[in-house]
């Protein structure tokens, strides 16, 4: 099995330093601890089910849950190495991917391949579960998409999804509201992104581009919720303080 993450798949890569510090807040935002942490996380996969998370990067899992202080466990390696994609929780098992997909067992140990996606890999998109199936919307490669893809668990099946979303939600953060509501927060802006694909390839522009100011990315400003039964969108909030990309997403009470 194999699953690389090119240049070709993520055209505006920055040559960015990661951390391992792990800074920890209360619900009122008040610092309660720092740590060093064992991994330095960038993109990856991440997976939530409840107080517990699932962090796939490389060619491991790990497992991140808070007692003490934060712990990050290591719990699967594979013999390939992924940077971003979709991913969920499923009857104890992790399924996740970028080209191929993979089911993991979290009890066993046990590691399957799964129907490919059916189109290019993208990164960065938006993962959900609705109807007992995982949504995977946006994302982008050498462009950002508005459509998305479904899996089917049973069928082992991929098949486009009826709508497109009116904005990109490429580096978005969401919340999943209820079963069909899906709250999400910034994102990319498309023709920004799509240029930008184009203009990198002249010599010396990148150092350019990542110096510019972020006005000149134009994310998106607003909240909102997308209806997932029908595909629709309802904007509750706009701000330029919301204008945000690759940014955490609280949901209290």
């Amino acid at each position: 099995m194999e699953e690389v993450t090119s240049q070709k798949n993520e055209p505006l890569k920055s040559s960015k330093v990661q951390t391992n510090r792990i800074t920890v807040y209360d619900q009122n935002f008040q610092l309660l601890y720092e740590q060093e942490g064992e991994i330095s996380p960038d993109k990856g996969i991440i997976i939530q089910e409840g107080a517990t998370l699932y962090y796939i990067l490389g060619s491991k899992i790990y497992r991140i849950t808070v007692e003490e202080k934060v712990k990050e466990e290591c719990i699967g390696t594979f013999d390939f190495n992924i940077e971003s994609g979709y991913g969920c929780l499923v009857d104890g098992k992790l399924f996740f991917g970028h080209q191929e997909s993979y089911l993991y067992d979290l009890n066993t140990g046990d590691l399957a391949q799964k129907a490919s996606f059916p189109v290019e890999a993208r990164g960065q998109g938006l993962s959900v579960v609705y109807q007992n199936e995982l949504y995977y919307l946006g994302g982008a490669n050498q462009e950002a998409y508005l459509d998305g893809y479904r899996y089917n668990f049973e069928r082992d099946q991929w098949t486009q999804i009826e709508f497109e979303l009116p904005t990109s939600v490429l580096g978005a953060s969401s919340i999943q509201l209820n079963e069909s509501g899906l709250l999400i927060l910034g994102g990319f802006n498309r023709d920004v992104y799509n240029q930008a694909v184009k203009d990198l390839q002249q010599p010396g522009y990148r150092e350019e581009y990542f110096s510019k100011d972020k006005s000149f990315f134009q994310w998106e400003p607003t909240i909102r919720i997308l209806h997932l039964d029908t595909g629709k969108v309802t904007t509750i909030g706009q701000d330029e303080r919301f204008a945000l990309c690759g940014a955490g997403f609280y949901k209290s009470g």
